[in-house]
């Protein structure tokens, strides 16, 4: 049993990161390579010692559109005879395709040569007459699907027959080792400069309009509570199906409108995301909804305390009240309370935070995992 691993992007954001910690962990005699198209994501696998291999990859959106569908259809094509390649080449017998679009290229290889195909769901699908033909595509040729969270199972099941792949939940790992509680802890007092923290891609869902208007209202009662918003715009092409870059500008806007540029710093991409979570008082996840939520993870790893949408898998990571809070996206009014509830009552906050690190070691090991996964590939694997 061997496993070619498949990315349609050579960017790196949360389920890049996800899918570099599984690699990270999975014995070297089973990982034969990483398919993807240049950039961050291949030169941080041959960083790990991973062999890279090229893919045409596709950015193109899960929207119809007169032009850019037919010319995902064709890249697609090709990175699919790029994969059966691949797969020759390297001796692998399965195929983990880390998103739907490389889960399209590697159902293409499939069909050119006998592999096991495993399909990583990791994305909320808009729910649209594309997206449901794509899930039945990828359905009906892999031999198993993994969801990284009940809500996106679900979302995914939608519409789907009972003869469609085994459907697998498995969370996302965290480094434990770099996302660890004993970090050190910021020297000023809480009370009197509180920081606020996001960390994520910069993209229209994520919510940081509902961090940025919940600073405001928190700022009448803590009035020099400041925002660090971590990340930048990763998607961006012309057919992407979210303007991104727009909305950056956007929140430069609101910044300026609510009067809070001395309160707001964009710091863009940061590799000291571990220390950054632990200077913190509060991480935030206001996204309008979240297939899992990293950041919460990783946040509950530290033992930062972490308010995150009500919308998405963050709801089943955390127990409300108990390893973190929970609020409705879009919502300012409610981010500002619950971020006040945390930031008033210090001791509550540090035992929930140490509860949500507790929890964390025993959920979202890389160990726990890899094993999972182990098992997912064993019921992939086609017969010698």
């Amino acid at each position: 049993m061997r496993v070619l691993f498949v990315n349609h992007t050579g960017i790196v954001s949360g389920a890049e990161h996800s899918l570099l910690t599984l690699m990270g962990g999975l014995s070297p005699a089973l990982l034969v390579g990483l398919a993807c198209p240049g950039g961050r994501l291949a030169q941080l696998a041959r960083e790990q010692g991973i062999e890279t291999l090229p893919l045409r990859g596709t950015a193109g959106s899960l929207r119809l559109h007169p032009w850019h569908t037919p010319l995902a259809v064709a890249e697609l094509a090709v990175s699919g005879v790029q994969v059966a390649r691949a797969a020759r080449r390297t001796g692998a017998s399965i195929v983990h395709a880390n998103s739907l679009r490389a889960g399209l290229a590697a159902a293409f290889a499939c069909r050119l040569q006998p592999l096991g195909l495993v399909v990583h769901v990791r994305d909320c699908l808009p729910d649209s007459n594309s997206t449901r033909m794509i899930r039945r595509l990828v359905a009906g040729e892999a031999d198993q699907v993994v969801a990284i969270s009940e809500y996106v199972a679900e979302r995914f099941r939608s519409g789907l027959s009972h003869r469609d792949a085994p459907l697998r939940i498995i969370e996302n790992p965290v480094d434990l080792d770099r996302f660890r509680a004993e970090l050190p802890r910021p020297s000023f007092s809480r009370s009197r400069e509180p920081l606020l923290a996001m960390v994520g891609q910069i993209s229209c869902w994520k919510g940081h309009d509902t961090a940025i208007r919940a600073l405001r209202d928190l700022r009448r009662h803590h009035p020099h509570a400041r925002l660090l918003i971590v990340g930048e715009v990763k998607f961006a092409d012309a057919n992407t199906r979210l303007d991104n870059r727009g909305y950056l500008a956007e929140l430069h806007r609101l910044v300026r409108e609510l009067g809070l540029g001395e309160a707001v710093e964009f710091a863009g991409e940061r590799e000291d995301i571990p220390q950054i979570m632990a200077r913190a008082d509060v991480v935030l996840v206001p996204s309008v909804e979240e297939p899992f939520g990293r950041s919460v993870a990783e946040a509950m790893a530290v033992g930062t305390p972490v308010i995150a949408t009500t919308v998405g898998g963050p709801a089943e990571l955390i127990e409300d009240g108990v390893t973190g809070l929970l609020a409705p996206p879009g919502e300012p009014a409610a981010w500002s309370e619950a971020i006040g509830r945390i930031l008033d009552n210090p001791e509550w906050a540090l035992q929930m935070g140490r509860g949500a690190s507790d929890v964390a070691q025993r959920r979202f090991a890389v160990e726990r995992h890899v094993a999972s996964m182990m098992e997912v590939y064993e019921t992939a694997c086609p017969p010698a």
